[in-house]
């Protein structure tokens, strides 16, 4: 269950964007909620503004995230990224998209699994899962450097130097 999604330097937004579907403690409307364990999300959500306010925006945002996640899996070395930075500012022009998914997973953990890239390579690649209150590190990628937990040793370890540049370590991983 998507709980939140951000996106920065993307299309119209140059600064964060945030879809947060994570409902109000307004108690009416309950049959619009999915409740899973201790956590509430909304089961639909609406998004509304003016012309040219970046509506659409969001949503493709959302979805060259996705396509970007689902479709690493068959990028080939070198392939160039989709990339489509904020471009009335020529500072943002080059610097990297950013895209960060809080979810809820079928096991009942919170996780936050982002990323950024340009359109030639993943800058920084993160995921952390809530087995506490805390937020636990199950790996960081900074460029080509992975760091990960010993829990996860075992698992990580065998992939490292597996995944090109422009390929997000959760596609090599899974």
């Amino acid at each position: 269950m998507l709980l939140q999604f951000s996106a920065r330097n993307f299309a119209s937004f140059k600064d964060e964007l945030i879809l947060d579907l994570i409902p109000s403690s307004d108690k009416s409307h309950q049959e619009n909620l999915i409740v899973k364990d201790k956590f509430k999300g909304l089961t639909s959500v609406a998004i509304f503004g003016a012309n040219a306010s970046g509506k659409s925006n969001v949503l493709k945002a959302l979805s060259v995230a996705l396509i970007t996640i689902r479709h690493s899996t068959y990028i080939q070395p070198n392939q160039p990224i989709p990339y489509n930075p904020f471009a009335f500012s020529s500072e943002t022009l080059n610097m990297p998209t950013e895209y960060e998914f809080v979810f809820l997973a079928n096991d009942g953990i919170k996780y936050i699994y982002g990323f950024s890239h340009d359109g030639k390579r993943i800058h920084e690649e993160y995921l952390y899962g809530y087995y506490t209150n805390q937020p636990t590190k199950i790996f960081e990628r900074l460029k080509d450097d992975i760091e990960y937990t010993d829990e996860e040793k075992q698992y990580i370890k065998p992939l490292l130097g597996k995944t090109p540049s422009n390929k997000l370590f959760l596609t090599t991983a899974n």
